[in-house]
């Protein structure tokens, strides 16, 4: 999570938000030369999307960790197409190392683990949203991966939406006017 005085930038993993950090860093801290009231913090927060794990603190603080006194701005975000961002997580290889699916499960499932095709990974993630996002308890309704993990990002109140989800939320018409949580 960056924090500035104009805005807050939510960092959503794998969609450009290292690069984009970095250049709003070197920007606040030229503009800081005239304009001493600028600023910009470079918020490490427990990552709390995943249960059941404890994970170093990271940049990708969610909107429900934003702290009360930085509530009041302007939040952004960058979004990538969920096809190349899964194209993008399954190269970077992260969830070979930091991986909540069970070891009896992986050795059962995945039996080439780590070293899986990209179609054996996307079967993954649905393991790894089961077991890492909802605690071993199949989601309701038939969500994915990137429609959890978008939740989790940016809605006030994550669980409380994750755990309303089922057939007829997704189906109602109100369902796309229910608040972000």
């Amino acid at each position: 999570m960056l924090i500035t005085k104009n805005f807050l930038m939510l960092n959503n993993p794998k969609t450009g938000s290292t690069f984009s950090r970095s250049v709003i860093k070197q920007v606040v801290e030229k503009r800081r030369v005239w304009d001493h009231s600028e600023f910009c913090i470079d918020l490490q927060l427990p990552n709390i999307k995943i249960k059941g794990q404890s994970r170093p603190a990271d940049q990708h603080g969610t909107y429900s960790q934003i702290p009360f006194e930085y509530s009041h701005l302007p939040v952004v975000s960058i979004i990538r197409n969920p096809y190349d961002r899964v194209v993008s997580t399954y190269e970077f290889r992260h969830w070979a190392e930091w991986t909540a699916v069970p070891k009896e499960i992986i050795s059962k499932t995945f039996k080439k683990f780590p070293d899986l095709s990209f179609e054996e990974y996307v079967r993954f993630t649905d393991y790894e949203m089961i077991y890492g996002r909802f605690n071993g308890i199949s989601p309701k309704a038939n969500i994915g991966n990137q429609t959890a993990q978008f939740i989790q990002m940016f809605f006030k109140n994550p669980n409380v939406v994750l755990d309303s989800i089922d057939e007829n939320y997704i189906k109602s018409k109100s369902a796309a006017s229910v608040p972000c949580g």
